[in-house]
C-alpha cells in the first residue's frame, strides 16, 4: 500500500467497490450535518411538545 494517506481505498467484501479516502470524508461530514440538523429539529419539536403539555395542564 502506498504511504499516501490520499490513495487509501476501503477495499469492501466486493472489490469492485471501492471508495476514496476523500469520498469517505466527504461522506462523513455530510452525514453530521445531517444529524446535527435532525437534533435541532428534534429539540424544536421536544420545546413544542412541552409548550403544548403546558397549556393543556393550564
Amino acid at each position: 500500500m502506498s504511504s499516501n494517506n490520499n490513495d487509501l481505498r476501503i477495499v469492501f467484501v466486493d472489490s469492485s467497490r471501492q471508495v476514496s479516502r476523500k469520498k469517505l470524508i466527504e461522506e462523513i461530514q455530510a452525514l453530521k450535518s445531517e444529524n446535527s440538523s435532525l437534533n435541532s429539529k428534534i429539540s424544536s419539536l421536544e420545546a413544542e411538545i412541552s409548550s403544548l403539555r403546558q397549556s393543556h395542564d393550564s
